[in-house]
């Protein structure tokens, strides 16, 4: 018996927690500097307005190099990291069939690691 016969709902599960990366992603970008959490996502350097296509957590980053697909530039390695680490921590709450609480805690960790990092890098400092 395969593991998508186990639990039917595997799929959805880890593409949901991989789209929570994502978000994740989105909140330690855009909360430092006080952007809009509203609106579409877009290029950090030119600012280009971000295709579907361009938002596919995991698999745009690996299938653009992890540059943007309008000017080029770099895309931190963070952001794939923050997605893998979601999916990674929400696939072991799967394997050992944790509780809805533990899965909770399990990506506030993941989130805070790389929001932490994100503020590390990213917030403007007090004068």
């Amino acid at each position: 018996m395969s593991l998508t016969e186990l639990n039917p709902f595997l799929h959805f599960y880890l593409v949901l927690s991989a789209v929570l990366g994502s978000f994740m992603n989105m909140l330690v970008w855009r909360l430092p500097r006080k952007e809009s959490l509203g609106g579409r996502s877009h290029c950090f350097s030119c600012g280009h307005v971000l295709s579907v296509l361009d938002l596919i957590p995991i698999v745009s980053w690996l299938a653009l190099r992890g540059r943007c697909r309008y000017c080029g530039v770099k895309i931190p390695f963070r952001y794939l990291w923050l997605e893998l680490g979601m999916l990674i921590s929400w696939s072991l709450c799967w394997w050992l069939s944790t509780t809805l609480l533990q899965l909770i805690v399990s990506s506030a960790v993941v989130s805070i690691i790389f929001f932490g990092v994100g503020l590390w890098r990213a917030w403007p400092i007090a004068k």
